[in-house]
């Protein structure tokens, strides 16, 4: 609990502007103290951190992306010194352009200090709901929940409430339509291409 309102910088880079689906982070070990003060190490299934939003990279800005722990929900305690390090993260994503940063960061300290109440967690529900569009290949479908290959990595599509067109089968090309919650895309449409449509 002492990582909670702790704020570290993960890293700069420049890159190319465009469209990004997600990020990946290699989590080489996550350890803690109990309220015994005794030591232990959590176990990190498949040592990867995958973030599943997409974003885009401006060009002439900077985009900040803040990843928010929900340090309370991230850790599992599976038994007697036995925890589990399943990370609850919410994407925040802030573009900036060039010249126009103090404009912007007196505008967020309006926000913060309440002169309009609300606004910002408006702001970050509005984005959270967008929608975006996915390319990926069936993997397996299990009732409601798919697993899809994108870009390399196997994602859980969530159709329970999704337009289907075509017929779903393992191996076939899927694009899908929807927002990501937690990990999972929840999708409203999905479109299964046939053979002769690629």
């Amino acid at each position: 609990m002492e990582v909670i309102g702790v704020e570290m910088l993960l890293g700069t880079i420049t890159v190319d502007a465009g469209k990004y689906t997600q990020i990946r982070m290699d989590v080489t070990e996550v350890s803690g103290l109990t309220t015994d003060n005794e030591s232990y190490t959590a176990e990190v299934p498949g040592d990867k951190l995958k973030i599943v939003r997409p974003f885009t990279v401006e060009p002439d800005g900077t985009t900040s992306l803040t990843l928010d722990f929900d340090g309370e929900k991230s850790l599992i305690r599976k038994g007697k010194g036995d925890y589990m390090f399943k990370p609850t993260v919410k994407l925040l994503i802030v573009y900036k352009e060039e010249g126009k940063q103090e404009k912007e960061k007196e505008q967020e300290q309006e926000q913060e200090q309440g002169d309009e109440p609300g606004q910002e967690q408006e702001q970050e529900q509005e984005k959270e709901s967008e929608k975006s569009e996915f390319e990926g290949t069936i993997a397996a479908i299990n009732g409601d929940n798919w697993t899809v290959t994108i870009n390399g990595e196997n994602v859980t599509v969530n159709v329970s409430e999704a337009e289907i067109t075509g017929e779903p089968a393992e191996g076939k090309i899927v694009e899908i339509e929807g927002t990501v919650e937690d990990w999972v895309i929840i999708a409203s449409e999905i479109e299964i291409k046939e053979p002769e449509d690629l």
